[in-house]
């Protein structure tokens, strides 16, 4: 585990570092992979440099990432890698983008890390020990009222019959919390509700990467991640649901009303 553990934030740091030369450069240059879903280079590097690290260490470990391929399998050892998290903000020079990596053991999570590479947060988490952020153990917030709840969430790249639902999603949030925010990497969003920055976290239409090491990191704080019907939570069917623990009902309840 502890080898585990050791890669796993080495490879985070290799990518982010990569990431990071990528936001210095003056080259923003980037394809289209739906109306407004984008891939730079460095994505595409970031990827490279994750399944070099992991796979020089773990030869036999199976990876399936955003840019490289590869399908979700109960594989004794799966890697589940988004390179880049928030690629939006990365094209327009926005700080908030990270790393992604959750290995997963015979279809449970096992570890999960979350790097930003401009704010330097180093986001990590083993199943049944906690999380940390820059070694420092971390935990959920303890608000229990909604209207004193920061609330974020996310935007689907595929919006089509999907506004009338995050419209009454936004209204809910508007009419309840304390306020709103869309800050565009799901990874982070999940990381920062576990250390105590947002409260509530609602999205849908995600995408296994996007959100397998941010839940472990967040339910190893002490939060709660389920599907938005309360069932359990699956990184398969792409909605989180997910709250310090104490607000947990309260916003399945108050938020997800007429979404769901």
């Amino acid at each position: 585990m502890k080898d585990i553990m050791d890669i796993l934030s080495r490879t985070l740091q290799d990518a982010g570092a990569v990431l990071y030369e990528g936001y210095q450069s003056a080259e923003s240059a980037y394809e289209r992979k739906g109306l407004v879903d984008l891939v730079t280079k460095w994505d595409k590097e970031s990827e490279r440099v994750v399944r070099t690290c992991i796979l020089d260490a773990f030869p036999t470990h199976a990876i399936y990432g955003e840019e490289g391929g590869g399908a979700f399998t109960r594989d004794t050892f799966l890697w589940i890698v988004d390179p880049l998290d928030g690629t939006t903000n990365f094209v327009h020079k926005h700080p908030y983008f990270c790393v992604s990596i959750a290995c997963y053991e015979n279809g449970r999570p096992l570890a999960g890390g979350v790097f930003a590479p401009v704010s330097g947060e180093l986001f990590l988490a083993k199943r049944g020990s906690g999380a940390y952020l820059n070694d420092k153990k971390i935990q959920t917030s303890k608000i229990t009222e909604l209207n004193e709840a920061l609330f974020v969430t996310g935007y689907p790249y595929k919006r089509e019959g999907k506004v009338p639902k995050l419209q009454t999603l936004l209204a809910n949030a508007l009419h309840t919390t304390q306020c709103i925010r869309r800050m565009g990497s799901a990874a982070l969003d999940l990381s920062h509700t576990g250390c105590g920055m947002f409260d509530v976290y609602i999205e849908f239409d995600l995408k296994p990467w996007d959100i397998a090491a941010g839940a472990l990191i967040l339910q190893e704080a002490g939060g709660r991640v389920t599907r938005m019907d309360g069932s359990d939570f699956s990184l398969e069917l792409g909605e989180v649901c997910a709250t310090n623990g104490l607000l947990h009902e309260k916003a399945r309840t108050e938020l997800l009303k007429g979404v769901i």
